[in-house]
């Protein structure tokens, strides 16, 4: 059985689950044609960063709906480690998960974004159904 290590005075242990769950906002970017829209190519990989964005305008299909501070985690391969924090709202590809703020958290995009971007989370993410 393995041992929990000592937390700092203050924090809790818990799931993951606990502290974030995929969005299931979705939108037709017909019905909004001026959101900015984010794929797995406006993400640097290991940075954390967005490096660019189109439009909603010139996408067709049904996508995921994101906020200001949620957390875009690119499920497509994930060794890449796709993960940002955008400062804007708008709408992202299907194959990035949008994790949004939990009331359970109060600093819940530094660490949520960090767990995501950690080496150890996309070996574990290949394991998972996270669909």
């Amino acid at each position: 059985m393995q041992q929990k290590s000592e937390l700092p005075e203050g924090w809790k242990s818990v799931s993951l689950g606990e502290l974030v769950q995929p969005s299931k906002e979705k939108i037709e970017p017909s019905e909004n044609p001026n959101l900015k829209y984010v794929g797995l190519e406006h993400i640097e990989s290991h940075k954390c960063q967005i490096k660019g964005y189109g439009f909603s305008v010139d996408i067709k299909s049904t996508k995921t709906m994101f906020h200001r501070g949620d957390v875009l985690y690119g499920k497509l391969r994930p060794y890449l480690n796709k993960v940002c924090v955008p400062n804007f709202d708008g709408v992202c590809s299907t194959d990035i998960l949008v994790f949004n703020a939990t009331s359970n958290l109060n600093n819940y995009c530094n660490y949520s974004g960090s767990l995501l971007k950690a080496t150890i989370f996309p070996l574990f993410e290949e394991k998972l159904d996270i669909n």
